[in-house]
């Protein structure tokens, strides 16, 4: 797991509770352009926004976006954005951010599966290629241009 915040100390302590911390590492923070190195090394990536507030129900984070352009299926939360993202491109599972196992069941679904998880990075190419700033700057520019 990498990063720092005040949940670090509880994930330690879950790790040694149930024994699973040999095969846990706690990495802590990286500078943001070493970040995508760890990101495209992992199998899947988790994007579990909890819902609360307005502002998080609405939220598209970079975070989805970086899974996306590291060809790395997601787990996302079922927030209205992110399940629109992860669902039209079939790019990985939606579930229940509430749920632990709705979770875990994805994700041994997806370790489980190397089919599912291979055709999951094939679309992530894909979306790659229209969801990138290139594009967004392309289709700003243009309704910009129509209000000037």
């Amino acid at each position: 797991l990498l990063g720092e915040g005040a949940e670090k100390e509880k994930f330690i302590r879950i790790a040694k509770e149930n024994k699973v911390s040999e095969r846990v590492f706690f990495a802590g923070s990286f500078p943001q352009n070493e970040l995508i190195n760890y990101t495209a090394a992992a199998d899947i990536g988790l994007a579990l926004i909890e819902n609360i507030s307005i502002s998080y129900y609405h939220a598209l984070p970079n975070k989805l976006f970086e899974y996306i352009m590291a060809e790395l299926p997601v787990i996302s939360c079922d927030l209205p954005q992110m399940k629109n993202i992860v669902e039209k491109y079939k790019v990985g599972k939606v579930v229940n951010v509430d749920s632990i196992e709705e979770i875990v069941c994805a994700i041994n679904e997806l370790i489980n599966n190397e089919n599912k998880l291979l055709e999951f990075k094939s679309n992530c190419t894909i979306a790659a290629k229209e969801l990138n700033w290139q594009n967004e700057y392309q289709f700003l520019q243009k309704e910009i241009l129509r209000f000037i």
